[in-house]
């Protein structure tokens, strides 16, 4: 057993023992909740220093989000092929050219993953500001590295895909259920932006209306819901791809048209400044 793989095991060890701990305080009435009124809240985030929100780089997100708040759980969805991990990817090459940024990639060869991003990107600070993680599957491994990670300042995450995910539950709709509960209790309490790719439902597609697949508590957690639906022609064949907004707890909805960005260079530099 290497030195990484011992103290991963005894710092799992640790936090079943604090957690077990902590049940035995509450058995016995010795754990003293500090709960502040709304004058301490309202004082405390006065007094914490200004984060502007994370601009993406992508015209039609921008304009219409005005980039994503720190503190946001966001769910993207749509058929396979629909163009979800190119959006994500886009948008992560463009942050990554002045922030640090982690990518859960789980859904696509190592091979394919940096020729896409190739395509998205030849800025030498994006390869060496975009993380990619590609081992480590289950939902406590993925909230571990969140947090430990967003302590070196990464904000930004994004995971590719919720059907991936390894997590305790019974079945699809209480294992989602508890995946997404973990990743929004993170947002909250680390202040960062989580994005999960979702799946929706092939029956809700045929009868033209748009939702989960499977979504448990999904769609109630999150603060963003994102749903991207292929434009077919008459012949079938995909003439392009429009996004919208169904879910938004600034309450600011729309739709819009997704560019092909492979076929066009980024129209904003990171901070979200026309090129």
């Amino acid at each position: 057993m290497s030195l990484e793989e011992l103290k991963y095991r005894l710092t799992k060890e640790k936090e079943e023992i604090e957690a077990q701990l902590k049940e035995i305080d509450e058995l016995r009435g010795e754990i003293k909740y500090e709960i502040e009124t709304a004058a301490q809240l309202g004082e405390r985030v006065k007094n914490k220093p200004h984060k502007p929100k994370i601009m993406t780089g992508v015209g039609f997100l921008d304009n219409n989000l005005g980039g994503f708040e720190f503190g946001t759980f966001i769910n993207i969805a749509g058929e396979a092929g629909a163009g979800k991990t190119t959006l994500l990817l886009k948008i992560l090459t463009n942050i990554s050219e002045g922030h640090k940024v982690l990518f859960f990639s789980y859904e696509m060869y190592e091979d394919r993953l940096i020729r896409f991003i190739r395509k998205l990107t030849s800025n030498y600070l994006s390869y060496q500001n975009l993380y990619v993680e590609q081992e480590h599957r289950n939902i406590n491994d993925i909230e571990n590295i969140i947090k430990a990670k967003a302590k070196e300042g990464i904000k930004l995450f994004v995971i590719d895909s919720i059907m991936k995910i390894e997590a305790k539950g019974d079945g699809v709709n209480e294992k989602r259920s508890y995946i997404s509960a973990t990743l929004a209790k993170l947002t909250q309490h680390l202040g960062v932006v989580i994005i999960l790719i979702n799946q929706v439902s092939k029956g809700d597609l045929k009868d033209g209306r748009v939702d989960f697949k499977g979504s448990g508590d999904v769609a109630y957690d999150s603060d963003i819901n994102l749903f991207i639906n292929l434009k077919r022609g008459k012949s079938g064949a995909v003439e392009g791809r429009r996004i919208s907004c169904s879910k938004n707890r600034d309450g600011n909805f729309f739709e819009a048209m997704i560019p092909d960005f492979f076929a066009i260079q980024n129209e904003y530099d990171f901070s979200g400044v026309p090129r």
